[in-house]
């Protein structure tokens, strides 16, 4: 909830099990979750009614309230408002421009299947892409981009032709142009690389970003070493400079960052967390 606050992310909560929660633990629950809501600016708003759902609907991506939901998946409470609310929910994208804009696919898994060689999986972010399409895979550890080809899409399952901007897809790929006589291997391949379109070919090394310390117990300073999390990407990197001296928790300030072992894909605008090694 805190990470959800710090984001400025619109939200919703959906309290589960009430027909077999104490009541003192459900009551100690919502408690604990109406005061962290407070504490990052937001008013909690239960939500019982049809009219309360009207409202909820409109008001939660002006991010001011956080609906507050009760139910049961056994006796049925809540339910029916929670669909009512979910089904006048606004989408936070505007759904035609991400599907017109190039392609960004972000990579979390692969696999070798026989008969249809190396296969990765992730999130479409923009665009759409067909079978046949061509596109560039990376960066690498050097940096390094390969160009594919995406021989067959599937899409929970299934086998489709085409997926765009918000679907979950696998494609299996194989390489063109270069030496084709070395095959894309899923040794090669690992989870914070992308697929893109050709003319968004680019990697980075160092990247500035506007921090916010929600809490730490010491102060960090130049040198500092967090692991970073940006999309699918998980890497350490280095602060290499700071415009204030020392940061503390609360304390909000622009960074420069150095990737510590091989250079990334990022886009500007990219939301970041970062955390403790440990």
């Amino acid at each position: 909830l805190s990470i959800a606050l710090a984001l400025n992310t619109p939200l919703f909560v959906v309290v589960t099990k009430v027909d077999i929660a104490p009541d003192h633990i459900l009551k100690q629950n919502l408690k604990a979750m109406r005061h962290i809501l407070k504490k990052g600016g937001r008013k909690p708003f239960k939500v019982r009614t049809l009219s309360d759902v009207l409202v909820a609907s409109e008001q939660v991506q002006h991010k001011q309230i956080v609906p507050m939901f009760r139910v049961s998946n056994v006796t049925g409470e809540g339910l029916d408002v929670l669909k009512q609310f979910l089904n006048l929910l606004h989408g936070v994208r505007n759904a035609k421009v991400a599907r017109a804009a190039p392609v960004e696919f972000y990579i979390d898994d692969t696999f070798s299947i026989t008969g249809a060689g190396t296969v990765v999986a992730g999130t479409m972010y923009s665009g759409r892409v067909c079978v046949g399409n061509h596109l560039s895979l990376g960066p690498d550890f050097a940096g390094h981009w390969t160009r594919c080809m995406v021989k067959s899409i599937h899409c929970k399952q299934l086998p489709v032709q085409s997926v765009a901007s918000g679907q979950s897809a696998s494609f299996a790929l194989r390489k063109i142009g270069g030496d084709k006589t070395k095959k894309i291997t899923r040794q090669s391949i690992r989870k914070g690389m992308v697929m893109v379109d050709p003319l968004l070919e680019m990697s980075c090394r160092e990247f500035e970003a506007e921090v916010l310390i929600l809490h730490h117990p010491t102060t960090i300073k130049e040198n500092y070493q967090p692991y970073c999390h940006i999309r699918t990407i998980r890497q350490s990197a280095q602060i290499m400079s700071m415009e204030r001296p020392l940061l503390r928790t609360g304390d909000r300030t622009v960074c420069r960052f150095r990737f510590m072992y091989h250079p990334e894909y990022i886009s500007v605008g990219t939301t970041m967390l970062f955390r403790e090694g440990r």
